[in-house]
């Protein structure tokens, strides 16, 4: 359909980006007008709701087939922050010879592309399902820098955490986590995506899929390495609240030893100090017996705690 006369016209006239080699055509939009949306209906009969989709900031990641195209919405990663990932889509439409992506950011990936040019009349000279597996491949590429420092800031956390449980240490690791679960959600869309590309051969070929298939891997891997770095994070939870708690359970017996020790003494003393006569009060040797008395129950306690192993 886009080798025909007028739609090439038609392109020139919206100073549309195109690239052709051998009857396959790429048209990449950034933050297309309405003009160029409303051409894209028209000459490639997009659905209202691919329409909808396009235009709207939240999307959900997924795959659907129509009778003249595939339509793809892909969320890659552009940066990271500390309780946060920007993300960014690209919406993919492809026929027999024609892909079109469009997106509202700058994608280096469509970027680095664009500029080698004998790898993109390569491409476009195989076909463009391969033009869109080498697409969606560098954008899959993307999140393994990200998965890789994830995994290493995890890991220092987790050793500091071991050796000085801080509670500040602890926030940071769970906003590591937050992070963690925000792209795994992430690559779980993807695999659903993929899935479904690879069980559809009506615009990708049967001898593409298998390209397909191995960055349908690469997200797997990429999901297994978090998956391990959620596991090392309760890990580290786990074994600092059974530290914490044997720290506080030899507080607790610590406090309760030097109570329980006290409780007779608090008696001897109380006695004495009531306003009634009691023996040796009128003796002055009798604070020094008190005392004697004191320490030898103070002394048997601790002996006793001692046998029972309780200190």
């Amino acid at each position: 359909m886009h080798t025909i006369y007028s739609f090439r016209k038609a392109l020139k006239k919206l100073n549309i980006e195109k690239y052709t080699k051998n009857g396959s055509t790429w048209i990449d939009l950034q933050q297309p007008t309405k003009a160029e949306l409303t051409f894209l209906k028209n000459q490639i009969k997009l659905h209202p709701i691919t329409l909808e989709d396009i235009q709207s900031i939240s999307t959900p990641v997924k795959y659907e087939s129509f009778d003249d195209y595939h339509f793809i919405v892909f969320k890659g990663i552009k940066k990271v922050h500390r309780h946060s990932v920007d993300a960014c889509r690209i919406y993919f439409i492809i026929t027999k010879d024609l892909l079109i992506t469009v997106h509202d950011l700058l994608i280096d990936s469509i970027e680095n592309q664009k500029n080698d040019e004998k790898k993109l009349s390569d491409l476009l000279n195989k076909g463009t399902d391969y033009l869109l597996h080498n697409l969606l491949d560098m954008e899959v590429d993307n999140y393994f820098p990200f998965v890789k420092k994830l995994e290493k800031e995890i890991d220092k956390l987790d050793d500091l955490i071991s050796h000085d449980p801080e509670h500040k240490n602890f926030d940071e690791l769970f906003d590591k986590k937050s992070i963690m679960q925000s792209i795994r959600r992430s690559l779980t869309s993807l695999t659903e995506i993929f899935a479904k590309i690879l069980r559809s051969e009506k615009y990708v070929r049967p001898e593409v899929l298998v390209y397909f298939r191995d960055v349908y891997d690469h997200i797997i891997r990429l999901d297994q390495s978090l998956l391990r770095s959620r596991d090392q994070i309760s890990s580290t939870v786990s074994e600092h609240l059974a530290v914490s708690s044997t720290r506080m359970n030899d507080i607790i017996k610590i406090l309760t030893m030097i109570t329980t020790l006290l409780m007779p003494l608090s008696l001897i003393t109380g006695l004495y100090g009531m306003n009634v006569p009691l023996p040796g009060q009128g003796n002055t040797s009798a604070l020094i017996v008190i005392f004697i008395v004191m320490l030898i129950i103070s002394i048997s306690m601790l002996i006793f705690f001692r046998k029972k192993k309780w200190i």
